[in-house]
């Protein structure tokens, strides 16, 4: 009606959303209608199959830092369940993930946090509808996941 496009849209998630980096909202709504999603991770565990501790310890390493506040920490771990919710519904899209072998080894949370996230990850991997690689696997075997993979 007054040919901004989108753009009000955007700059109202923003608003609402201040939690979140710029263009991310953009990014979910997409997500949110997507066949496939393809993650390319380096230095953590890809959001969509972090463990709300994982997660949470994450975002406590950024409070501790400044970077965001408690109600953004807040809002992000809902925001990430939110997004984890897609996966379990119906018609889940198709995921292919590679995650570097330096995520899997970095420590987050100490070791029972890390035991929970590994096992999130071999449950993934074993579900129906995920292809996830590693060019190593810190569980003792080159490509674990990519056994697991049905692409």
């Amino acid at each position: 009606m007054f040919g901004t496009g989108d753009a009000l849209t955007r700059q109202g998630d923003e608003v609402r959303h201040p939690a979140t980096l710029q263009g991310f909202d953009e990014y979910v709504a997409l997500e949110k209608e997507a066949l496939e999603i393809r993650v390319l991770e380096l230095t953590a565990v890809p959001g969509l199959v972090q463990t709300r501790r994982y997660a949470a310890a994450l975002q406590a390493g950024a409070m501790a830092r400044g970077a965001v506040t408690a109600q953004q920490v807040t809002e992000r771990l809902g925001l990430l369940t939110a997004r984890q919710s897609r996966l379990t519904g119906d018609n889940p899209p198709k995921v292919y993930m590679v995650v570097d072998e330096a995520a899997l080894y970095r420590r987050v949370g100490g070791t029972d946090v890390m035991a929970e996230q590994c096992g999130r990850l071999l449950d993934f991997a074993a579900s129906r509808t995920p292809c996830c690689r590693s060019p190593r696997s810190p569980w003792g075997s080159t490509g674990l996941w990519a056994s697991r993979c049905s692409c």
